[in-house]
């Protein structure tokens, strides 16, 4: 199975125009590629809607993640067959290549939904428009009338103690659509692995989709406390990272607990380097374990244009007078600043910041 160390991040304009601004001085990372995504209904207009999620895979099938925007307003919000409404999603650090997308929204009648999908080709660097029509379908009754659908296959349940015999280990089987027994390892999370017969129960092997092929036991999970000893000094592992097939389904897995300062190796797999991703979840860049980049050369005071133009342990950091590559640092952690440089904390992040020369 492969995994994306992709997290995406997504700015509804929804004929508002919304934008990001940077509030006083506060850091900000510099994102990559963008998609503009244009919704338009199949027929008569789509009334009335509440929410919409976003999902998308490799063309491969690779996971990468979903994500859901409420739309504010009593009476929620239309999407026309002529005008549409607009969704920009930005990826980070890189990414480039075809992608497949599923758009599905929910109304104020939780019984009524909409889907749609397309495929992109996204270009690094680069602003790519597509367009999706979404057709009128019912919710499941399990989703609630929640956009982001997922499901639950048949056979043993990988994030379940004892779900298969020992040694065995239970499998997300994607071809199958099928939860599989089979003989397990001893790798335990975040190790690297060829094959899912190296990982211990209650893990899997997992493709990062890297340029030099790196995989990894990653850990199942139907709550936090399954991740607490995957916690360390650098973070909190949480139950967040969705499985894809390449639909969402129910699973999970714990997230990585790294730290993206200096050589940004501390808590990843070999082969991985710890970057700030967008938390799907609560919105915030968080610390995550990705893919290295031949790119990665600017340090301190270097220019960018994207995160991947930065050394790991560096952010290409957007502020008044331009973008350029900026040390991480910690808020609490002064020191890991030089002479004359103040931690200025980031956006998105209040834990992290970057290193900035003349600050009080």
């Amino acid at each position: 199975m492969s995994r994306a160390a992709d997290r995406i991040t997504a700015l509804t304009k929804l004929g508002l125009s919304l934008a990001l601004a940077l509030l006083g001085g506060l850091a900000a990372c510099s994102h990559d590629s963008y998609l503009v995504l244009t919704l338009k209904s199949s027929g008569m207009p789509l009334a009335s809607v509440t929410s919409i999620s976003v999902a998308v895979a490799s063309a491969s099938g690779q996971p990468m993640v979903t994500r859901t925007f409420t739309v504010g307003g009593s009476s929620g919000l239309s999407i026309d067959a002529t005008t549409g409404k607009t969704l920009s999603v930005s990826f980070t650090p890189d990414r480039s290549g075809i992608i497949n997308v599923k758009v599905t929204v929910a109304t104020l009648i939780a019984t009524v939904c909409a889907t749609g999908s397309t495929s992109a080709t996204i270009k690094q660097g680069a602003v790519t428009n597509a367009s999706v029509t979404l057709s009128a379908t019912t919710c499941a009754a399990a989703d609630a009338g929640a956009p982001d659908g997922s499901s639950t296959f048949s056979g043993c349940d990988p994030a379940v103690v004892g779900s298969c015999p020992a040694p065995q280990t239970c499998y997300v089987d994607c071809a199958n659509e099928m939860g599989r027994c089979v003989p397990g390892g001893t790798k335990g999370a975040g190790e690297t692995c060829a094959s899912n017969n190296d990982c211990a129960p209650g893990t899997q092997c997992f493709d990062f989709g890297c340029a030099t092929t790196t995989r990894a036991c990653l850990r199942f999970c139907n709550g936090d406390d399954a991740c607490g000893t995957l916690t360390n000094s650098a973070g909190a592992s949480t139950c967040r990272d969705p499985v894809f097939c390449p639909a969402m389904t129910t699973y999970k897995t714990c997230s990585f607990a790294c730290d993206p300062r200096g050589a940004a190796t501390t808590g990843c797999p070999a082969g991985l380097e710890c970057f700030l991703f967008m938390d799907t979840a609560s919105g915030q860049d968080t610390p995550s374990c990705g893919c290295p980049a031949a790119t990665r050369i600017g340090i301190d005071g270097s220019a960018c244009a994207r995160s991947a133009d930065c050394a790991p342990g560096f952010l290409c950091d957007l502020m008044a007078g331009g973008q350029f590559c900026r040390k991480l640092c910690k808020m609490s952690a002064p020191a890991d600043c030089g002479a004359g440089q103040t931690c200025q904390m980031l956006t998105n992040n209040p834990t992290f910041g970057v290193c900035i020369s003349g600050l009080p």
